[in-house]
């Protein structure tokens, strides 16, 4: 209790430090980035106030603002970083609206609206791997109503994971055959579940390894940031997150990722994080976010590593004005 006062009362005093951040440099500020977020989220995640403030230092005048306003006038940015839109998924008219206005209007964004379009939908997300031979986690999309290929994945591995395909954080997301686990469902559910879910499903087999964490490796402009060790609460109680020494990682672990991230469609993102569970002593790609991935540079336990974490951020974004 006395521990999350402490971060309460230092977050607060990072708030303030940010605001004389920005009196101070306000006469000197030479272009204006906006940092979106969402109606829900703006100004409460320590991502953007950070990265906020690493632009405010470097003489740019960094807002954070929320794709859902309407009373905003994008086309008066200089550039648009997508960060905490999370949510989305549940206005998808809405979104896709709002990327076709600022396509049309050609308002610098990154990730690029391209690296965008193939990253939400994960259908297309896989087809990219699959392009390149990737290795990755059997992956089935399905229409909801095609119990006959949910059945077939059933027989083949025992249980599975059933989602839609544009979603986020786990929702919607259930497991079939495991009585033992949260979010089980029967088959004869799926129906029910998904009547409201507009895009494809999509089906993977259970993988007991998850329980051993996920394993998430942050890259901003190409260069790895930062890796840890996480856990989701979908399925269990477990839901934390902890930094992991470079030195601790798999050779095999890096080299694959650095070949992901260096492919045509992802070489020129301004960020990536990509999800691996380990499996038999190999590697398998659960997902790559391009999006609006928690890149876990608060958790980097180092302040001063920190610090120089988010000051490369927002250098890496100016350099791509």
């Amino acid at each position: 209790m006395i521990t999350n006062k402490i971060k309460m009362i230092n977050f607060k005093l990072f708030k303030i430090k940010n605001k004389f951040t920005i009196l101070f440099h306000q006469k000197k500020f030479v272009k204006l980035i906006g940092i979106v977020s969402c109606d829900n989220l703006k100004n409460k995640v320590k991502e953007d106030l950070y990265l906020k403030n690493s632009l405010n230092k470097m003489n740019i005048d960094a807002q954070i603002i929320s794709w859902q306003d309407k009373n905003i006038d994008f086309k008066k940015y200089d550039a648009l970083v997508i960060r905490t839109i999370w949510g989305y998924n549940n206005n998808l008219k809405e979104f896709n609206d709002w990327l076709d206005y600022i396509q049309k209007n050609n308002i610098k964004i990154f990730n690029n609206i391209e690296i965008i379009k193939d990253n939400f939908d994960k259908e297309k997300q896989f087809n990219i791997l699959d392009k390149y031979n990737i290795k990755h986690v059997d992956t089935k999309f399905i229409d909801k109503n095609d119990v006959d290929e949910i059945q077939k994945m059933l027989e083949k591995y025992g249980k599975i994971v059933i989602k839609p395909s544009i979603s986020e954080s786990g929702q919607n997301t259930y497991v079939i055959n495991d009585s033992l686990v949260k979010n089980n469902i029967n088959i004869n559910e799926i129906s029910n579940k998904f009547e409201n879910i507009k895009s494809k499903l999509m089906i993977q087999p259970f993988i007991e390894e998850v329980n051993n964490g996920e394993i998430s490796l942050s890259y901003i402009n190409g260069k790895l940031m930062n890796i840890v060790l996480r856990y989701c609460n979908i399925f269990s109680d477990k839901n934390y997150a902890e930094n992991i020494d470079l030195k601790n990682i798999d050779k095999s672990l890096i080299d694959l990722s650095n070949t992901i991230v260096s492919i045509n469609e992802y070489k020129d993102a301004l960020y990536v994080r990509l999800d691996f569970v380990k499996v038999n002593n190999n590697y398998e790609i659960m997902e790559i976010e391009l999006l609006d991935p928690t890149l876990f540079l608060t958790f980097i336990k180092n302040k001063k590593e920190m610090k120089e974490a988010f000051d490369y951020f927002a250098k890496s974004i100016i350099s791509k004005i």
